[in-house]
């Protein structure tokens, strides 16, 4: 099953339409069965009687790992090159995010568009946080990521903002706002 997530992941193509829905049958299948279980009042069955019980959470986690490794790196030789930092922030607008909207389309004809979004949501919220967290960030190299934030909160969605999402995939305003939400806290406490 995660192999069939991974040659998707992978951008083997359309080929794997069909299987994927499989994996979307299987997760519907074990929220299925799990309401069951807690609709029924059995006690004195466990959830581990069904299985398998965590196909949805191992699956968030392979498209976060996935999303993860796909962030191109922010490698600046100087702890206050803005110029570095604003290309960064371009990759991700211009290359990153539209690659991960590329793949929305397959996911969202296998039922899993709900758990696809989410993980982007997931990976590009700790990547942003842990731009901001390091200690190195400069309050101006901070404020670039939080008006990149509000850049993208503005336009309303972060996925292909030039054009409307095909499939619905943005990193919505709730994403947005922990994010910017994140950086003005990061923004505080460099200023002080």
């Amino acid at each position: 099953m995660w192999t069939v997530v991974g040659e998707v992941l992978s951008g083997s193509g359309r080929m794997l339409l069909e299987p994927l829905q499989s994996v979307g049958e299987s997760l519907k299948w074990e929220k299925q069965k799990e309401a069951e279980w807690l609709g029924s009042g059995q006690e004195t069955e466990s959830v581990s009687t069904w299985s398998p019980n965590f196909w949805r959470k191992d699956l968030e986690e392979k498209l976060i790992q996935y999303m993860t490794a796909q962030i191109p790196p922010f490698g600046s030789s100087s702890n206050t090159d803005e110029t570095a930092l604003k290309q960064h922030l371009s990759q991700l607008e211009m290359t990153f995010l539209p690659s991960l909207e590329h793949r929305s389309g397959l996911f969202k004809e296998a039922g899993l568009l709900v758990t696809y979004t989410r993980s982007c949501h997931a990976s590009l919220s700790s990547h942003l946080s842990t731009l901001t967290d390091t200690n190195h960030f400069s309050f101006s190299q901070c404020l670039l990521v939080y008006e990149w934030g509000v850049k993208m909160y503005k336009s309303e969605t972060c996925l292909r903002p030039r054009q409307t999402p095909q499939h619905s995939l943005s990193l919505g305003v709730q994403c947005l706002m922990w994010i910017i939400l994140k950086t003005e806290e990061n923004l505080l406490a460099v200023a002080r």
